[in-house]
C-alpha cells in the first residue's frame, strides 16, 4: 500500500487523461520478488540433502535470468499502461483489467463502423457507444491535428507517447529532437496502427543539462514533427 500511495502522489504533467507512475512501482515490486526468488533457491539447495548441490555459478545464473525476465515483464507493463486512456490504478491486476475493458470498447466501435459500412451509411465521425461514455474511452475527431504527443515525468525519467502518421525516417528525426533537449532513450517501442499511423512509446532519461518542463517538451516535439 505504501508503494501505491507514493506513486499516486508523484507529480505528473501530461496532455491527456492518463496518470503514470508505473516505473517506480514496478521497480519496488521487482526488488521484493527478486529477494524472495533468491531465498527460494537457497531453500531448494538445502532441501536436496544428498543430491548434487547446485554450483554457485549455476545459482547466480538462474538468479540473473529471473531478474532479467522480471525486468522484461516490468517494461512491457509500462508500455501497456501508456496505451490505456484514463488509467488511475497502477498495480498489475488493474492494468490488465483496464486493458481488457479498453479492447472490448474498441471491438464495439469496430462492430458499429462495420455495420454502418454494410448499410451504406455516410460516416463523418466515429459513433461513441454508451459503454464509452466513461473517461476510459477516447475518440477521433476530424479536426484533430497530428501528431498527438503526450509526456509524463517521474524523477529523472520521462514517459513519451507519440501518435503520428507513418513517414520515412521519423525515428531518426525523433532521436535528433530528443538529443537536442538532452534526453537519452532508455526504452522504446513502435506499434503500427493500420497502414498509415504509428504509436511510439519512449522512456527517456534526463541528463544534467535537461531544463524543459514536461509541457514545454510536448510542445517542442509537436512542433518538431
Amino acid at each position: 500500500m505504501n508503494d501505491d500511495s507514493a506513486c499516486t502522489n508523484a507529480t505528473i504533467a501530461a496532455i491527456g487523461p492518463k496518470e503514470e507512475c508505473y516505473n517506480s512501482y514496478l521497480k519496488s515490486r521487482e526488488e521484493e520478488s527478486g529477494s524472495c526468488y533468491e531465498l527460494e533457491l537457497e531453500g531448494r539447495e538445502k532441501s536436496r540433502g544428498t543430491k548434487r548441490a547446485r554450483s554457485s555459478y549455476e545459482t547466480q545464473y538462474h538468479i540473473m535470468s529471473e531478474r532479467k525476465r522480471r525486468q522484461d515483464i516490468a517494461q512491457k507493463f509500462i508500455a501497456l499502461s501508456a496505451t490505456i486512456p484514463g488509467l488511475k490504478k497502477i498495480n498489475k491486476a488493474s492494468v490488465l483489467g483496464e486493458a481488457i475493458n479498453y479492447m472490448r470498447q474498441l471491438q464495439q466501435r469496430i462492430a458499429m463502423l462495420e455495420k454502418g459500412i454494410n448499410n451504406n451509411l455516410s460516416m463523418k465521425s466515429l459513433i461513441i457507444t454508451k459503454s464509452c461514455e466513461t473517461n476510459l474511452c477516447t475518440y477521433y475527431r476530424a479536426n484533430e491535428v497530428l501528431p498527438e504527443v503526450e509526456a509524463r515525468g517521474l524523477e529523472k525519467e520521462i514517459l513519451i507517447r507519440i501518435y503520428c502518421e507513418k513517414r520515412k525516417g521519423i525515428m531518426i528525426k525523433l532521436l535528433a529532437l530528443l538529443k537536442q533537449v538532452h534526453l537519452s532513450i532508455a526504452y522504446s517501442t513502435v506499434l503500427p496502427f493500420g497502414n498509415s499511423f504509428l504509436n511510439i512509446i519512449i522512456i527517456a532519461q534526463m541528463s544534467e543539462k535537461y531544463k524543459l518542463s514536461v509541457k514545454d517538451l510536448v510542445m517542442t516535439l509537436k512542433q518538431g514533427f
